[in-house]
């Protein structure tokens, strides 16, 4: 135990490295709601700089090129250095913010993730450049000697350190809720338009935020460099830990987070110095000190997130529009034909750039599905590739070409899967970070641990198939063309599969995940297998690249799969395209040792400066193109049917519907939804309190009340999408423990105030995606089929003239229409209607009233939650009003008309002074 303690104290260090980098991030996250991937890095710019000054006395500028470096006359002071490193990365980070993140203020969350990512291979880059790639260790500016501690001699700068992160972190906490900066700095990212109204700059404040966090992290990793050494090599390494100390503090708690990093720091100390014990297997040496961080990223994020977001945490910020056109066979030829010219026609280092860029499109293609079409971030792609590569290698002593390709396929598919299971409970930057780890994690532990990869063991023979040899090299031909026909047949297989998937029925349910989750649960889809489905998918495509990388070097080796390359497929397959197969071929051309690369290296010898040119060049990019090249067709294309003069779609006549929508025909008055003491707590707030009521076949029930009464929380708990207790049955059955997907597919739908209609699909493809058995004939007809549950849906909610229109060119209450048929789509016998009515006309309220009797007439039970007392009145042949989360009245809409506590309670009036009906509240 002494010695565990012992450990656990010297990790007091990297603790506090640890903490300034979480709280850095936390203070970035606050001011501007980003994610700062790169904190990292401006971190470690200021302990470069304050080193290069105290032992050179050149002022380092964070810029290549002339007057990059002042000379100062001789080394600085230790104290003096390491205010001006400070000062330097405080400097660096507004600069980011100005020059980056406030042109991405408005731009979506993944554009801002992916330029977190650019930043950080910059700085890394610009470190290398500027100041070297070996290890330093500055000289020490704390107390010498030790500490006596329960009789362990502890080096006291390790105490230093962890009090000043605390006093740090206390002062930043002190000055965010005490002065009236820190709390216009934590009011920036949440309201903007407030602050500026206060007389603050939100622009000049958010830069402060950047300044501080950069500040923050520099101070602590100077303080901590003589003891840990400065590299920019080991920045994975650092970056992971400081995430998952900024999360363990929800991204909101400086002081969380400071201590975190500290107890992060000092667990895994004492894990490293269990590993190094002789009763340590061996196998199990390498890599678990850095594994450690993903434990705790994952168990935390897993314990706060939900299988599906809350009401109101939808992030509604979109991707570029994936294709869903018919794929155009004649430009996939004129492709394939292209590539196999410049096989044919090149050699030696250019074929092999060819064969390069052609891999890489495995890379991309896995980021265009994965993130792409299911808005799922991954920076695990290079890992899973990896393990790939280094299973292949493993087995081909036993198992022969293509056989062990297809081993090393499974095998990565298989870890891929593994790591997007925390993407079920969790989303975003979050899920970003979960992957990075997931990456890190694997780096250390698998690809670089000598017990499971023995030196030599990478070896990889020619791959042989039908006695034809597709070797990438022999003698002095560097890039035989067999080997990049081999290559191009599967890339061709891959390209036309996603292309493929992306336009069918699955890519449908990919682009509704992706679009709203909670609706896309609502309608019948099931999230968590869709997710599921698609890392699956996109870890099939990186394990396919990763082991054609190994074959195109002969060896399999942890270089090609590092963490930062991981991170540069992400940046790559976004500023491409990161929603089409043709983005992935755009972002493939211009990869790391690719054609594009190659050409340009012709022209200008970039050598080393190669990875900060291209990072500074994605980082352009990415600013002037928020959404990439994708994001920037899709405005061109908009334009052109601007100038076409594509405007508002009229709605015809609704044609009326035939037939049963709603399953076998029901007894009048038969029982099918039972509600017994419903209750739903926010948190401390009752939302609900005890509910109950039934609704029978063929009856339109109505549940009015003011703002905030809880109708649209009975509505939540109802389909699944909220906690409650009490009693639930559908044609009675329980179903309090069933998800929104069961309940939906048990005949229980609703529609959503906010529309929440799939904007990436057309009106049909949303109602597509919501038909539990959808129909298979060709829809190249005019005239609806009262077979096709989808056409019938349309038909009933009156939108059929407006199934081949994008949710986007449609008015408000045309969505909501839309909406409507979504629900029907599914054929429920109750559905519940959350103001379907908001933002129609007065004619087209009477005819939703019309169909909504109309639909009932035919068996099913509705639920009409509205404002338009009138439309209530109506259609309902029940009324239920609720105030503050309790029945107050229910009866019928003439006796619940004149009822004065409904009157009191609803319009803050007596039976004298207001009469209930007539309109909106």
């Amino acid at each position: 135990m002494t010695e565990l303690a012992l450990f656990a104290l010297l990790g007091l260090a990297v603790g506090s490295l640890y903490a300034g980098l979480g709280m850095g991030i936390v203070v970035t996250f606050r001011t501007t709601g980003v994610v700062n991937i790169a904190q990292v890095g401006l971190g470690m710019w200021g302990a470069f700089a304050a080193d290069e000054l105290a032992s050179t006395g050149r002022l380092v500028l964070p810029w290549v090129g002339p007057a990059s470096a002042v000379g100062l006359g001789g080394p600085w002071p230790g104290w003096a250095a390491l205010a001006a490193g400070v000062v330097s990365a405080a400097v660096l980070g507004a600069a980011a913010h100005l020059l980056i993140f406030r042109p991405l203020r408005s731009a979506p969350q993944l554009a801002r993730i992916v330029a977190t990512v650019g930043l950080l291979l910059t700085l890394q880059a610009l470190i290398g450049l500027q100041f070297g790639t070996g290890t330093r260790r500055p000289e020490s500016l704390l107390p010498d000697g030790v500490w006596s501690v329960q009789g362990l001699d502890v080096p006291a700068d390790r105490f230093v350190l962890a009090g000043l992160t605390l006093a740090i972190a206390a002062v930043l906490v002190i000055a965010q809720r005490r002065t009236l900066v820190g709390l216009a700095l934590r009011a920036t990212a949440e309201d903007e338009t407030s602050v500026a109204l206060a007389g603050w700059s939100p622009n000049l404040l958010a830069a402060l935020g950047w300044a501080i966090a950069g500040a923050v992290s520099a101070t602590l990793a100077s303080l901590a460099a003589p003891s840990l050494g400065l590299s920019p090599t080991t920045f994975p390494a650092l970056l992971v830990p400081g995430l998952a100390c900024a999360l363990v503090g929800r991204l909101s708690s400086i002081g969380v987070a400071a201590v975190a990093g500290l107890v992060l720091g000092s667990v895994q100390s004492v894990v490293v110095y269990l590993t190094s014990q002789p009763s340590w297997p061996d196998w199990a040496r390498t890599g678990l000190g850095d594994a450690f961080p993903l434990v705790v990223v994952v168990l935390v994020l897993m314990l706060m997130g939900r299988s599906l977001p809350e009401r109101g945490a939808i992030v509604t910020d979109r991707l570029p529009p994936a294709p869903r056109g018919p794929l155009s066979w004649p430009l996939a030829a004129s492709a394939v034909t292209g590539a196999l010219a410049l096989l044919v026609l090149t050699s030696g280092t250019v074929r092999f750039a060819v064969i390069t860029s052609m891999i890489f499109v495995l890379f991309t293609l896995s980021v265009v599905v994965v993130t792409g079409l299911v808005g799922q971030v991954s920076l695990a792609q290079a890992a899973v590739a990896g393990v790939a590569a280094f299973t292949v290698a493993r087995v081909t002593p036993d198992v022969p070409f293509p056989l062990n390709l297809v081993v090393g396929v499974i095998v990565g598919t298989v870890i891929g899967t593994a790591i997007g299971v925390p993407a079920l409970r969790i989303r975003h930057g979050q899920l970003a970070v979960v992957t990075l780890a997931a990456a890190v994690a694997v780096d250390a532990f698998v690809f670089r641990n000598s017990a499971l990869n023995a030196v030599g063991q990478g070896a990889l023979p020619a791959p042989r198939l039908w006695g034809a040899d597709f070797s990438v090299r022999r003698g002095d031909d560097l890039a035989r063309w067999p080997f990049g026909l081999l290559v191009l047949t599967i890339v061709v297989a891959a390209c036309v599969g996603v292309a493929v998937m992306s336009r069918g029925s699955l890519g449908r349910r990919f682009l509704a995940v992706r679009g709203d989750e909670r609706a896309a649960a609502a309608a019948g889809i099931d999230v968590a297998r869709t997710k599921l489905l698609a890392f699956a998918i996109s870890s099939a495509l990186a394990s396919l690249g990763g082991v054609l990388v190994a074959y195109s070097y002969g060896q399999v080796s942890a270089e090609p799969f590092g963490v930062m390359v991981g991170v540069t497929f992400l940046l790559f397959a976004y500023i491409g395209g990161v929603t089409s197969v043709t983005g992935a071929l755009v972002a493939a051309a211009f990869a790391p040792g690719g054609l594009a690369f190659l050409l340009l290296d012709g022209v200008v010898d970039l050598g080393e400066w190669f990875p900060f040119v291209s990072g500074l060049a994605l980082l352009v990019v990415i600013v002037a193109y928020p959404q990439g090249n994708a994001g920037a067709l899709a405005k061109v294309s908009a334009r052109l049917a601007a100038l076409r003069g594509i405007g508002p779609v009229e709605v015809g006549p609704a044609s009326a519907g035939t037939g049963d929508v709603h399953g076998a025909e029901r007894v009048a008055g038969e029982p099918l939804l039972d509600v017994d003491g419903l209750t739903v707590r926010y948190g401390g707030v009752l939302a609900v309190d005890s509910v109950s009521f039934r609704l029978r076949s063929g009856e339109v029930l109505g549940l009015i009340g003011a703002n905030g009464a809880g109708k649209s929380s009975v509505v939540d708990a109802l389909t699944g999408f909220a906690r409650s207790t009490g009693g639930i049955r559908l044609h009675d059955r329980e179903i309090s423990g069933h998800g929104p997907r069961d309940r939906y597919r048990s005949g229980l739908a609703r529609t959503w105030q906010s529309t929440a209609l799939f904007l990436d699909l057309s009106v049909r493809e949303n109602i597509d995606a919501a038909t539990v058995t959808s129909s298979r004939r060709a829809r190249t007809e005019s005239a609806p089929s009262s077979s096709d549950p989808g056409d019938q849906a349309l038909i009933d909610s009156g939108s059929w003239p407006l199934q081949h229109h994008m949710p986007d060119e449609l008015s408000t209450g045309q969505q909501r229409i839309v909406g409507l048929a979504r629900a029907l789509a599914g054929r429920p016998s109750v559905l519940l209607a959350d103001e379907p009515a908001a933002g129609l006309e007065p004619a087209e309220r009477i005819a939703l009233a019309d169909r909504l009797r109309s639909i009932a007439a035919r068996g099913a039970g509705i639920v009409l939650i509205e404002h338009d007392l009138e439309l209530v009145m109506r259609t309902c042949d029940r009324v239920i009003v609720m105030d503050r989360g309790q029945v107050i009245a229910e009866g019928s809409p003439e006796a619940v008309r004149s009822d004065p506590a409904v009157i009191a309670a609803y319009l803050g009036a007596t039976p004298e002074t207001a009469v209930l009906g007539g309109g909106a509240p």
